[in-house]
């Protein structure tokens, strides 16, 4: 994870020096499903509905060789979880929702490989990210025969049991229309950011290039 980090803190500042020479950028932003998961010594298993929200950020795009690329990105990006429950004991019903919703700044960086057809070209990415948490909110609201109690509260990090620092592995796939592109990623957490809980996002994200 150490080496992890250093990648990905290194291409933050590679990300800077090689704007002036990098021949693509591209804006982008879109959806947001996020959830936890919490493993034990046993398994690993999914504790959390998928919580909405959105990521938004840019990159710069610069040719390895031939249809390989390097893309290194910054990004704006919210994670989480959501709950909701409904039941009913001995004749008294009792809803409840809770969603935790936390902001990160974060830095992928992906190898991508395209493939062009015509004027539509295929193309997938993968590679290692690593983000800073920001700030982040709990919303909850337990509804009991009828009386309705809800709160909300601020999330400080390092504070509140959650480590700020996340990082992880990014799957992306996509096409691109002239300079217009649609893609599906899904960002796999894998650093613990508290009891043994990693963040795991699915998105959807519509950019745009600039340059050539």
């Amino acid at each position: 994870m150490k080496n992890l980090f250093k990648i990905s803190a290194f291409s933050l500042l590679l990300l800077v020096s090689v704007q002036i020479s990098a021949q693509t950028y591209l804006i982008k932003g879109g959806l947001n499903l996020s959830k936890f998961r919490i493993s034990d010594t046993i398994d690993i298993y999914d504790n959390s509905n998928l919580n909405p929200g959105f990521h938004i950020g840019g990159s710069v795009i610069f040719p390895i060789h031939k249809a390989l690329s390097l893309d290194l990105g910054l990004q704006f990006t919210t994670k989480g979880m959501r709950e909701e429950f409904d039941e009913e004991f001995d004749g008294m019903s009792m809803s409840g929702k809770f969603s935790a919703t936390l902001y990160y700044m974060e830095v992928p960086v992906k190898l991508r490989l395209t493939r062009n057809f015509d004027q539509i070209s295929v193309y997938g990415a993968f590679g290692p990210y690593v983000g800073l948490g920001l700030v982040g909110n709990i919303k909850s609201e337990f509804s009991f025969m009828g009386e309705t109690i809800s709160s909300s509260e601020k999330i400080e990090f390092d504070n509140d049991g959650l480590n700020r620092l996340d990082g992880g592995l990014v799957f992306e796939a996509g096409i691109e229309y002239q300079k217009f592109l649609v893609g599906l990623n899904y960002t796999m957490g894998l650093l613990d950011i508290g009891d043994k809980t990693t963040n795991h996002v699915y998105g959807l994200s519509l950019g745009y290039k600039l340059g050539s």
